[in-house]
């Protein structure tokens, strides 16, 4: 599609209205279902049926350390596969269902292969690092600043070890909108040296864009489907949203709440958990962390679609492109098959951004004060 197809401003198309009801519908199930009560059915049936023990107690003839790897690798192993049918279903089938997936089954099983690898690697290092510190009275603590250490490493690296790994990107080379787009983020301080595409048309249709990392990682990054199918102006709001949770550093104020609350859930486990040093607890904690973040997640989500609005405001702010603005949130929501409402207790509960109207509405509220 080219600039001179993409209609604007973009207003609903009622087909994909209909289609978004029975879509969202199975993205709920699928987030219930196999995003909550599998994992915690199957983390309870390892704890209450006394397989967990026994796992353990077959491996100790491994020796010290390298029973506490084979024990992970089993357990992360259990984890995926019980999880894997459904996930398959919900990511790759359903998807292809709603035209919103490009993937081919060889594409999507290799991202599968690469993010189970991470997943082994770092699950397999924060069983061994549970396993030393579960001597120690304050092993919750030590845990925790593991944890906050490996959080800081992640955001830092992410751009540069992680995101590659999944998406072949180029430098963007409109020269025109890069200039656009870096007087904007100067006016703020914020100096992107690196501005990336990444291919995103070639696992879906979604568009996004994005800063990523610090110091020398920093940089910018566009998905081609935005690119491809928004407007300048379009994606100048998007990238403007982007340039306000840098700019009121909600990377940062992210890192440190979830820091903050893996402190309180790990605080909060260590008083029903008694001191031993015991692989065999791995799959406890793992179910009482999971409950405890399912019931922190409503307070989580509501700071989360603040700092959503916060950057819609910056955004019009920046930007001054309120009807851009209006057209980009009416476009990304019938790209992504989402609901302009959804019902508030979901809302509430379950969703990090505020709903499409709202932010829509704050669009046209600031419009309509910007014409004063």
């Amino acid at each position: 599609m080219t600039r001179r197809e993409i209609r604007y401003p973009y207003k609903y198309d009622p087909k994909r209205r209909k289609l978004a009801e029975k879509y969202v519908k199975g993205r709920l199930h699928s987030f219930i279902i196999n995003g909550i009560i599998i994992p915690l059915l199957a983390l309870y049936i390892l704890v209450a049926g006394g397989a967990s023990a026994g796992l353990r107690d077959l491996l100790l003839a491994y020796g010290f350390w390298l029973h506490v790897v084979l024990y992970a690798i089993i357990l992360f192993t259990y984890m995926f596969l019980v999880r894997l049918p459904l996930g398959f279903y919900y990511s790759y089938v359903r998807e292809h269902r709603y035209k919103l997936s490009r993937h081919t089954v060889r594409s999507w099983f290799s991202d599968l292969t690469k993010g189970t690898f991470l997943g082994y690697v770092f699950f397999t290092a924060a069983a061994l690092v549970l396993y030393h510190f579960l001597q120690f009275q304050l092993w919750w603590l030590y845990v925790s600043i593991s944890y906050a250490i490996f959080i800081i490493f992640i955001n830092y690296a992410f751009p540069v070890i992680i995101f590659p790994l999944f998406y072949k990107t180029k430098p963007y080379a409109d020269r025109r909108m890069i200039k656009r787009l870096k007087q904007m983020t100067a006016r703020y301080g914020v100096h992107i040296s690196t501005v990336l595409v990444a291919n995103e048309s070639a696992k879906s249709t979604k568009a996004n864009a994005f800063f990523a990392g610090f110091g020398h990682t920093k940089r910018m990054v566009l998905f081609d489907t935005l690119i491809d199918n928004f407007t300048p102006a379009e994606t100048e709001t998007v990238v403007a949203h982007e340039l306000g949770h840098y700019v009121n550093r909600d990377i940062f104020r992210g890192m440190i709440i979830d820091i903050l609350k893996t402190f309180a859930i790990f605080y909060i486990i260590s008083l029903f958990l008694n001191q031993a040093q015991d692989i065999s607890l791995l799959p406890s904690i793992m179910l009482f962390y999971m409950i405890l973040e399912i019931i922190s997640l409503p307070f989580v989500n509501s700071y989360s679609r603040r700092v959503e609005s916060q950057a819609d405001f910056f955004a019009l702010e920046a930007a001054k492109k309120p009807e851009a603005q209006i057209s980009t949130e009416r476009r990304l929501v019938d790209m992504a098959l989402d609901l302009e409402r959804h019902h508030p207790l979901v809302e509430f509960f379950l969703h990090t951004h505020p709903s499409a109207y709202k932010r829509i509405k704050m669009c046209e509220e600031w419009r309509r004060k910007a014409r004063k």
